[in-house]
């Protein structure tokens, strides 16, 4: 014989519906307990971002005294020029062209170092005024063969004996200086 009972049928009293089987278990979630505990989780959060916020106005204070400048009339200097004008000269970054419209970084366009180094090839090869009209500038190629042997050289133009020999063991690579090893 089983000791299992059927279900009961719903009894109806005063209109509702009531099961006597079924009812409220006491070990349930406690409600109150996790609204405490999200209440509290809540408050710890806050009371770290205000640590941290505390921390950083400590450090934002802390660096903005040590980065004040002790030229005050540079500081004003610096607060009446423009975005434009605090820039250093252009060509601010080797190797990368113009900022306009037309420039992109996926173009082959020569940067400012290709522009500059075509800008002196031009200067070193060619005829120009400098200072004014106190001196003349002329072509390398040309000043080289008017300077040829007319400069004072050594007549001994042997190398230092020291700068080709092979290192000894000893030395660990080190070369000598005139003396003995």
């Amino acid at each position: 014989m089983s000791d299992a009972r059927a279900p009961s049928p719903p009894h109806a009293v005063d209109g509702e519906l009531r099961n006597p089987d079924v009812r409220h278990e006491r070990t349930d979630v406690d409600t109150r307990a996790v609204l405490w505990f999200v209440v509290a989780l809540a408050a710890g959060i806050g009371v770290a971002m205000g640590v941290l916020w505390g921390v950083f106005w400590l450090f934002f204070g802390v660096e903005a005294s040590q980065k004040r400048s002790s030229y005050p009339l540079l500081v004003e200097q610096r607060e009446r020029e423009t975005p434009a004008q605090r820039l250093p000269p252009s060509p601010r970054l080797e190797g990368v062209g113009g900022t306009g419209p037309e420039h992109s970084v996926g173009r082959n366009k020569p940067g400012a170092a290709v522009v500059q180094a075509q800008a002196e090839a031009v200067a070193l090869s060619s005829y120009a005024w400098r200072d004014g009209e106190k001196a003349a500038r002329i072509p390398i190629r040309d000043a080289m063969t008017r300077l040829a042997g007319k400069l004072p050289a050594r007549q001994d133009a042997r190398p230092a004996r020291e700068f080709f020999e092979e290192p000894s063991r000893s030395s660990s690579g080190r070369r000598s200086r005139g003396g003995e090893e």
